[in-house]
């Protein structure tokens, strides 16, 4: 992560932007793409980058049923949230969640726009 930073010129303050991005990129070769493709820009352009990869990556990760969402919640809800919103979700940001049954997050999130972020998501619980 600290080639990316250094080659990009981002903030060690920027926290939000180097937990995205460590969360959507987290090969070697992502970060290089995104490296090769944000090379030239500015802190607003790579933000803006960073989080139109993540609604392409929502896209391609989405699930498909309440049976899909509720399988990988069994095995890990921060997984299945995390994959669910594409953003990482450390325990803190967890501990706000005040519902625990796995349907109704799934049909709340279903008639939310696709890309919403988990803290604008809480407000609907």
């Amino acid at each position: 992560m600290e080639r990316v930073m250094k080659s990009l010129k981002i903030d060690a303050k920027a926290t939000e932007l180097i937990a995205m991005i460590t969360f959507l990129f987290p090969t070697n070769g992502e970060k290089e793409r995104l490296i090769h493709e944000c090379a030239e820009m500015n802190m607003k352009d790579i933000n803006k980058y960073v989080f139109e990869y993540r609604k392409q990556k929502i896209k391609s990760t989405m699930y498909f049923s309440i049976t899909e969402f509720n399988e990988y919640w069994n095995e890990s809800r921060k997984k299945a949230l995390e994959r669910l919103f594409q953003e990482p979700l450390h325990e803190s940001k967890l501990r706000k969640m005040n519902i625990d049954h796995s349907e109704r997050i799934f049909q709340i999130h279903s008639k939310q726009p696709y890309d919403i972020r988990f803290m604008n998501f809480l407000l609907y619980l």
